[in-house]
């Protein structure tokens, strides 16, 4: 690669002339930039008005003035406009040739002596290099600049391209395959669509070529915005009015750049790297660009008005070089633009038109576009642990602080709303009291201890394996000795039949809200003596749901309820070992239940702090787990159910009560309230409540029905740190869009592997830390993004 040297300019060439900053890009000289200047010329812009005006009077060669006398022969006219066209062409080459001289004598100025010695020191007589012409002045690049007799001098080849002041960087890989989107516009008087054919000609066969042809101004818009392309291709006409440009889609429709202005933006981001506007005055519409801070990366425009077959030729020549010679886009343009010398007797100053403005001080090569990522340097992968860790860090701050709680459960609930339905539990029935069973009772509520002892006793006839009572009991409110008496001599009846029945199960409660209606509820329980008792605490999350089970706790100190276990544990435990099963507990965490003839140990692990989204040890004291509610189409459809009454008058058959759990309690809001929500964003009585945690505990042993688990700590880091590095490579690797698009792909796939083996094998795997594992390094990409076009543009203004 030959040396790339930028020059400069900033001023005006008619009052005060151009400050002049060289610079040699890639030299290891300490003397690589300097200073100059160009002093200010007048005549030069009064030249290059002729020029332009005796270019602008070849278009209109075909029809020349005074051929229309009908008196003339149709050789005689024929002669007039070949007449015409001579003296035309020979206006414009003396134009051209002045222009030219002007330019050289310019560029002599004694002032700017020392810039060509800075040019003469880093490109010798014999050696390939390219200049870069950086300025916001309109009128210095229509300047043919490539005409200066210093590039040609010698054996030199030195290519001039152009820079805006506010020059961006290109992305830096194409996307497979390559894409490209052809705008074409209004078609009267040139032959668009032959630019179709060229390109379908010329382009790799797997790139994929979209031709938007007379599209409408919301479409094309619209399109361009939410479609990716490498490379941009206008055909059509295009016109400077004033100080704006315009490019016609349509015969009727035209776009200035106020239109372009956020899908540039966004085409940018998307990765385009080369703009072609193959029309006429494109220099107006770059310096547009150029003023909105809008630049492209490679943009190639036409000077002047250009013919239709100068446009095919240049075109042709154009991919040619880029992608079958593999020239840098440079080295392409020139050579294209070196081919138009042979049309130069047929359309004057045709091989002045193209200019490839370009910030790029690297090689713009199709190969380097199409380059595979080079291979990572150690110093890379140092840098990518380094960032992976810190993000992985920052989420698992984030987590134990509690910060992603919220999302993490509904996730959670999501998820479980997501699974299969279940038969209901077979081994548990519900004996529920409503308003209904105590009216014919005389409104008896709460349940006298007769009363508890009739239905008892109707259960003890046909052996339960266990029985469960989710009822309060309240202490006699009347002060008559009488009434007070009977309800001692019903206590102790009660309290005698319970303790000669270790299956039954009666309640109390380790702790009272302050504002509970029922503060007169007992938390003993007559049996509470012999140690025959479960609470019926629940863990309830923040925002109101029981998502947890308590198994067992250390009771509190001052606490009239000395209960261990949960009336659930106490139940299913107790159904078990009447089976035969065998518990035991191998750590103060995890309980294990053997079969009595296979010797198939089931475990229950109690959640641990910091390992899941309850993270603090408060949250998780006691001996907890996840309620693995049983999916039926209502959380009140667990099991069989009867009412009160119906086992009071001994209407219940003796199979629905024989070898099973039961359950009493009330489910009635008018009696009690002792509603909790649920993930399904269903309300649930308490006793449903424990239906579920019996039915989870003792299917888990006997039906093989999966605990609710999260993967192990270890385990969670890992996966999260693993797309935290993913996340982080493609950033790297790719343009933002296609970073969007892999980090979508990839959020898919962990969405839809964490809800199968969630409701395959209930392993709860932490979507939103993995989530946010991918999200962050992308945000973190379009912040760089951002920031990088911004610096772009400050290089540009230091340069």
């Amino acid at each position: 690669m030959g040396k790339t040297i930028v020059l400069k300019f900033s001023g005006d060439l008619k009052n005060n002339g151009f400050e002049v900053i060289v610079e040699v890009v890639n030299s290891g000289d300490q003397e690589s930039r300097s200073e100059g200047y160009l002093p200010a010329c007048p005549i030069l812009e009064d030249k290059y008005q002729e020029w332009q005006l005796a270019l602008q009077a070849l278009a209109t060669i075909q029809n020349p003035p005074n051929t229309s006398d009908r008196n003339s022969t149709i050789f005689e006219k024929l002669q007039k406009i070949k007449e015409y066209r001579e003296k035309a062409k020979n206006h414009y080459k003396d134009a051209e040739k002045s222009l030219v001289q002007m330019i050289n004598s310019w560029l002599r100025s004694e002032s700017f002596l020392p810039i060509r010695e800075i040019l003469d020191r880093h490109i010798s007589y014999s050696e390939k290099g390219r200049i870069i012409i950086r300025t916001s002045n309109l009128q210095l690049k229509r300047l043919p600049w490539e005409s200066w007799e210093w590039l040609s001098s010698g054996n030199r080849q030195v290519t001039i391209s152009y820079s805006s002041i506010n020059f961006v960087s290109p992305p830096h890989v194409i996307q497979k395959p390559m894409r490209i989107v052809a705008v074409i516009g209004q078609d009267s008087n040139v032959n668009v669509k032959k630019d179709l054919d060229l390109l379908r000609d010329r382009l790799p066969q797997n790139a994929i070529l979209e031709s938007l042809i007379d599209w409408s101004r919301q479409e094309l818009l619209e399109y361009l915005k939410k479609n990716a392309c490498d490379l941009f291709y206008f055909a059509g006409h295009s016109k400077t009015s004033g100080d704006r440009a315009k490019i016609w889609i349509n015969k009727t429709e035209y776009l200035e750049i106020d239109d372009l202005k956020n899908t540039l933006k966004q085409m940018r981001l998307n990765g385009l790297k080369l703009a072609i506007f193959n029309s006429c005055d494109g220099l107006g519409l770059a310096d547009n660009l150029d003023e909105e801070n809008l630049s492209v990366p490679n943009l190639i425009v036409m000077r002047e008005a250009i013919h239709d077959k100068v446009a095919h030729t240049f075109l042709q020549e154009l991919v040619s070089g880029f992608i079958t010679e593999k020239l840098p886009l440079h080295q392409a343009v020139e050579k294209a633009r070196e081919s138009l010398e042979g049309l130069e007797d047929q359309f004057p100053g045709s091989s002045l038109q193209p200019i490839l403005i370009s910030g790029a001080t690297q090689d713009q090569t199709y190969e380097s576009w199409l380059q595979k990522p080079k291979p990572v340097s150690q110093a890379q992968v140092f840098k990518l642990l380094i960032n992976s860790l810190i993000v992985t860090s920052l989420i698992a701050v984030l987590r134990t602080i509690g910060w992603l709680q919220g999302w993490e459960w509904q996730a959670y609930d999501m998820m479980m709303g997501l699974r299969k339905s279940e038969a209901i539990e077979s081994r548990v029935l519900v004996v529920d009291v409503t308003q209904k069973d105590t009216d014919p009772l005389g409104g008896e509520y709460p349940l006298k201890d007769r009363t508890l002892l009739k239905a008892l006793e109707q259960l003890d006839k046909y052996k339960p394996k266990a029985v469960g009572i989710d009822i309060y009991r309240y202490p006699p409110l009347s002060k008559k000795p009488e009434e007070f008496l009977e309800y001692q001599k019903e206590y102790e009846k009660l309290v005698k039949y319970w303790r000669d029945r270790e299956y039954i199960v009666p309640i109390c409660v380790h702790s009272q809200k302050e504002d509970d209606d029922d503060q007169n509820v007992s938390s003993k329980s007559p049996a509470i003596k012999q140690d025959i008792v479960g609470f019926v605490d629940v863990p309830v999350d923040t925002d109101g749901v029981i998502r947890r089970s308590l198994i067992a706790v250390e009771p509190p100190v001052n606490s009239p309820c000395q209960a261990s276990y949960s009336l659930s544990a106490y139940l299913a435990l107790t159904y078990l070992q009447t089976k035969g099963y065998k518990i035991s507990f191998p750590t103060t965490n995890t309980l294990e239940i053997s079969h009595p003839q296979t010797q198939k140990v089931v475990r229950w692990e109690a959640l641990q702090p910091y390992s899941s989204f309850y993270s603090s040890v408060k949250t998780t004291s006691g001996y907890q787990m996840l309620l693995n509610y049983r999916q039926t189409d209502s959380v009140t459809e667990i099991s069989q159910r009867v009412n009160l009454t119906q086992l009071l008058e001994g209407k219940v058959p003796a199979e629905m009560i024989r070898d099973r759990i039961i359950l009493i309690g009330v489910t009635d809001p008018n009696l009690a309230k002792d509603e909790f929500e649920t993930p399904y964003h269903q309300e649930i009585r308490g006793l449903w409540l424990h239906a579920h945690m019996v039915s989870q505990l003792v299917s888990s042993v006997e039906d093989g029905r999966s605990l609710l688990k999260f993967l192990a700590w270890e385990l969670q880091i890992l996966v999260v740190w693993l797309l935290s590095v993913a996340a982080i490579g493609v950033n790297w690797r790719f343009s933002y869009l296609t970073s969007l698009k892999i980090t979508g792909v990839i959020l898919v796939v962990v969405y839809t592997i964490s809800l199968g083996v969630f409701i395959t094998q209930s392993l709860i795997i932490p979507i939103i830390p993995a989530t946010l594992a991918l999200v962050i390094p992308l945000l973190a990409g379009l912040i760089s993004a951002a920031t990088s076009l911004e610096r772009d543009y400050s290089q540009a203004d230091a340069l």
